[in-house]
C-alpha cells in the first residue's frame, strides 16, 4: 500500500529530512503536524518513504501501477467474446472470462479503444 500517495513530493522531502535529523517516527510526525498543522501522517508513512527511498532513489509516485496481467493472448480473447457477442455487458465479459474487471476495463479502453456506453468494434 502506498501511503505517500495523497502527499506532495515536497512533503514527502520534508518527512525524510525530520527523520534524517531526528532518527525518530514520533519526532517527525509532530514536526510535520507543526509545518503542515491541516495534515495528517501515519507513522507508517515515514519508514514507507525511507523504504522507497532505498529501492528507487526516488520520492515521487509512479506513473500508474504496471499491466503485467495484459498479455496479447488475454486482448485476444477479449477481441474474440466481443465479436461473438457484442451486445453483451462489460459485467458479462470479465465474469466469463475470469479476468478482473479492473484488467478488462483497462483492456478495452486503452488497447481496444471501446467505451461502456458506445460499444464499437473498430
Amino acid at each position: 500500500m502506498d501511503h505517500g500517495a495523497r502527499y506532495s513530493v515536497q512533503e514527502k522531502v520534508n518527512i525524510v529530512e525530520a527523520y534524517v535529523a531526528t532518527k525518530s517516527v514520533v519526532q517527525t510526525h509532530c514536526q510535520f503536524l507543526k509545518e503542515f498543522p491541516s495534515r495528517n501522517t501515519p507513522t507508517t508513512l515515514t519508514k514507507c518513504l525511507l523504504d522507497k527511498l532505498w529501492e528507487t532513489g526516488s520520492l515521487q509516485d509512479n506513473c500508474g501501477q504496471p499491466w503485467s496481467i495484459k498479455t496479447d493472448n488475454r486482448i485476444v480473447t477479449v477481441i474474440q467474446f466481443l465479436k461473438q457477442s457484442a451486445r453483451k455487458s462489460a459485467r458479462r465479459l470479465y465474469q466469463e472470462t475470469d479476468f478482473s474487471r479492473n484488467s478488462v476495463m483497462h483492456m478495452m479502453h486503452k488497447d481496444l479503444h471501446l467505451f461502456l456506453y458506445t460499444l464499437q468494434i473498430l
